[in-house]
């Protein structure tokens, strides 16, 4: 949800920055701090997706590691 909140925020950004840069050259300041703070959602989303892919890692990790223990038990009591 918080990757889909900033993702709609990039987006946004990106639609301002269409219009801002149609608009006049005395506008571009604001453009400026619509790209950097875009810039800086992106990054932000970026790192979120670091996050979430390292935990999914882990995850997987631990369930290899239970199905591993089951199939183990599994297999001894079949014996």
């Amino acid at each position: 949800l918080r990757l889909k909140t900033r993702s709609e925020l990039l987006c946004d950004a990106c639609a301002r920055l269409e219009v801002a840069q149609s608009s006049s050259p005395h506008e571009l300041p604001e453009a400026d701090q619509l790209l950097e703070a875009a810039d800086v959602m992106l990054h932000s989303l970026d790192q979120g997706v670091k996050e979430l892919n390292a935990e999914q890692e882990n995850l997987q990790e631990s369930l290899n590691e239970l199905k591993n223990g089951l199939e183990k038990q599994m297999g001894e009591f079949k014996e």
